[in-house]
């Protein structure tokens, strides 16, 4: 057996306070973290905070660059919070492998693991689209310039097999009020390569929430087209508002998506470019939808070209972000997932002290 190597972060060890989970500990300012290159980075603060993880501003250390770590805790197991951490992982380095170069994707410069976590270094860009929704109400060109760069991430990430399965905005970084205009889709830990390998057996938990698409609820395995669904859902919901945004339960939330498409020509579509709507409609009907992202992306460049102008993202009633602040974590509530393993299809209608989903 090989021999253990050394730890990989300091000393400095700070348990979480009560008021915390203690799944994950809180790190000091200063501590560092060290990947498996041995390159290192200093811990800054706090971005997003939830129970199973957490987002930190890092700055690596010869050069001063700075950066974001993720960070999840090792004994988070998937019945706390489905997500896959190491999947994530893997989808970074297959887009580094695959030599993709787009601003609206996160780069991998690092990763590394600990005793008692695991990270991995990316882009700093600021916190997620829903945080700053919470506190926010976004203007209707910020809303469709975010749509505009997450269909550029999409077309990048369907070019090489790779399927999201978590478009939504706990998954989006953007820069906050006043901030830079800039746009990260992330949270790849429900991704998947499509087309599935025959041997593919992997179990995948989605979370059924109100971006969730009408197949996942049945328990498939996300598609290229269920991405599309999702982008469908986030752009209607940014610009216009979901139907079953306040359902109060998984049947309330399944029956407020089948009345949707059931009546999806007559639905209110504001300013939604007609391209987008017409290849919606087309989900149903298509075995591996035939997405044109050039002309999507043409027609809401058209779109934004008749809206008010802006320099940054606009929310109303914003204050200028200067540094982040410590965030307490998410609260723990109980979560509908849908799980797919291999050619079965199972619906799991409540995991066990889930974790709400928050980066």
């Amino acid at each position: 057996m090989a021999a253990e190597g050394p730890k990989k972060t300091t000393d400095n060890v700070k348990d979480a306070p009560p008021e915390y989970p203690q799944d994950i500990r809180l790190l000091n300012f200063g501590e560092q973290l060290v990947t498996d290159t041995n390159e290192k980075f200093s811990i800054m603060d706090v971005l997003v905070m939830a129970s199973h993880g957490m987002l930190m501003r890092v700055e690596k250390c010869d050069d001063g660059k700075i950066l974001c770590a993720k960070i999840q805790a090792n004994k988070i197991s998937k019945k706390q919070y489905p997500g896959d951490f190491n999947k994530e992982i893997r989808a970074l380095e297959l887009m580094k492998e695959k030599k993709i170069e787009n601003r609206y994707l996160p780069k991998l410069y690092g990763k590394g693991k600990t005793d008692d976590l695991t990270f991995y270094i990316t882009d700093h860009v600021g916190q997620t689209l829903q945080s700053q929704l919470h506190r926010y109400k976004i203007s209707i060109t910020s809303a469709f310039r975010i749509c505009r760069y997450i269909i550029e991430a999409m077309k990048s990430i369907h070019g090489i097999g790779l399927v999201h399965g978590n478009i939504r905005p706990s998954a989006i970084l953007v820069g906050g009020p006043h901030e830079r205009d800039i746009v990260r889709l992330f949270g790849f830990q429900f991704s998947t390569q499509h087309p599935k390998k025959s041997n593919d057996r992997e179990q995948i938990g989605y979370p059924l929430d109100i971006y969730t698409p009408r197949a996942v609820h049945k328990g498939e395995r996300a598609k290229p087209k269920h991405d599309f669904e999702m982008y469908l859902y986030l752009m209607y919901e940014l610009t216009i508002g979901l139907p079953w945004r306040n359902a109060n339960s998984l049947k309330e939330l399944t029956a407020g998506k089948d009345n949707f498409w059931k009546k999806y020509s007559d639905q209110d579509w504001g300013q939604i470019p007609k391209v987008i709507q017409n290849k919606g409609s087309e989900i149903e009907n298509e075995k591996d939808l035939d997405c044109d992202y050039t002309a999507i992306g043409n027609a809401i460049d058209g779109l934004l070209q008749m809206l008010p102008p802006t320099q940054c993202f606009e929310w109303e009633g914003a204050q200028a972000l200067t540094t982040p602040r410590r965030k307490g974590p998410t609260v723990i509530t109980p979560l509908d997932i849908a799980v797919t393993k291999g050619q079965s299809r199972t619906v799991v209608e409540q995991c066990e002290a889930v974790l709400q989903p928050d980066l």
